[in-house]
């Protein structure tokens, strides 16, 4: 004679599915986004947060810029509205529109890939090709402990294989900071990092 306690394979399935569903539902959209993007702003207000993230799906819903094979500069998601042209000729009311309230803080890509060919196609594109330089290469130094994104986009817009960029890390920066440009410093032979 068998005992039946009641329980089937579809009831344990389930329950052992409803248990991550409860917790995923448990969790609010600012622990969600602390957990997966932990250098978000959670001091945003709902209504800026909201405009921030219409912008990035609006941004998102694009769908990815052929601009790599184009051989043109690639914007971030957070800043592909920006009208490159107009900020330039310095129209007053159109930069109002992104400063202030309206600015859309950049968020730190968590997943990040930092090997070496990833650095690279980001620093160098294969698309361009380096002219020698008539009166040598420029040197720029800077001491750093943030923003490793901002400060990689900076050494994009700066890069020539004939210029030096020497960086002394703050020794408050953190870990993944120091890491981050140690890996940059590995792939690229012009940047020289202090210690």
């Amino acid at each position: 004679m068998e005992r039946s306690f009641g329980f089937s394979y579809a009831k344990i399935g389930t329950l052992l599915l409803s248990v991550p569903c409860v917790a995923i539902y448990t969790v609010t959209y600012t622990e969600f986004l602390t957990l997966f993007r932990p250098n978000f702003d959670m001091t945003l207000s709902d209504e800026r947060k909201a405009f921030v993230y219409e912008k990035m799906i609006e941004a998102l819903r694009n769908g990815p810029s052929n601009c790599e094979e184009e051989g043109v500069y690639c914007k971030r998601p957070e800043t592909q509205h920006v009208d490159c042209g107009r900020v330039l000729e310095g129209d007053k009311t159109y930069l109002q529109t992104l400063t202030g309230d309206s600015r859309i803080p950049l968020i730190v890509d968590p997943i990040l890939n930092m090997s070496c060919s990833a650095i690279n196609s980001r620093i160098r594109p294969s698309h361009l090709h380096f002219e020698p330089l008539k009166l040598g290469g420029t040197a720029f130094a800077r001491i750093v402990y943030t923003d490793y994104e901002f400060i990689e986009k900076q050494v994009q817009v700066s890069y020539h294989p004939q210029n030096l960029f020497c960086f002394a890390i703050d020794q408050k920066a953190p870990r993944e900071f120091h890491d981050n440009m140690k890996s940059l410093s590995e792939c690229l032979p012009n940047i020289i990092l202090l210690p």
